[in-house]
């Protein structure tokens, strides 16, 4: 039986807040492709991430959906990533918009999106069965101390992969973002006159 209890620190939180015309599924597969191309979860287990899937229909026909994936990337035998999403949709309805002459389905509503970061300090559980590790005050001496380094190089990282994300979902949707992940074509098409 395994008795370890992770000590899970927490590294960043972000919000994207959004509410307009966008692709529901398009933002779906968007945020789904990152993960995988970042390491956080593959195609074999990517049924395994969500962990709540709720969707309410009013009267109206409006949808509010809630998303929650959690996701997980071990970076060496020591550390390991915990990197949560979750998508809270409010007021979907379906919409057609217009693109180069063309009628596309479309969702019209507000998306409240979070990304929560976690590391782990040993994942494995070694240290618990250690002799001299498993003494919380030794424990703790390695972690703060001679760890330091390698624990901060490791946060920093989690950190950047958090802004990397939340920069392709602003770009995805248009929004002001900090960095440049996304390659792909915005959601919504420049502004202004064509040549």
């Amino acid at each position: 039986m395994n008795k370890h209890m992770g000590d899970k620190k927490p590294v960043i939180n972000l919000r994207i807040n959004y509410k307009d015309v966008f692709s529901v599924k398009g933002l779906y597969k968007m945020v789904h492709f990152w993960l995988v191309e970042n390491g956080y979860c593959n195609d074999s287990n990517d049924k395994w991430i969500e962990k709540l899937f709720v969707e309410r229909v009013s009267n109206n026909g409006m949808k509010e959906m809630w998303m929650w994936w959690r996701t997980d990337k071990s970076t060496d035998s020591m550390f390991k990533f915990y990197f949560n999403v979750d998508f809270h949709f409010l007021g979907i309805t379906t919409t057609e918009i217009m693109y180069e002459g063309k009628k596309f389905k479309s969702n019209s509503g507000e998306i409240d999106l979070e990304f929560f970061t976690f590391i782990e300090f040993d994942p494995s559980g070694k240290w618990d069965d250690h002799f001299i590790l498993s003494n919380s005050l030794v424990k703790n001496w390695w972690r703060n101390k001679a760890y330091k380094d390698q624990f901060d190089k490791k946060a920093e990282e989690l950190y950047k992969d958090a802004y990397r994300l939340h920069s392709a979902i602003s770009q995805y949707l248009d929004l002001k973002a900090f960095l440049h992940e996304y390659q792909g074509k915005p959601f919504h098409p420049k502004k202004g006159p064509t040549a």
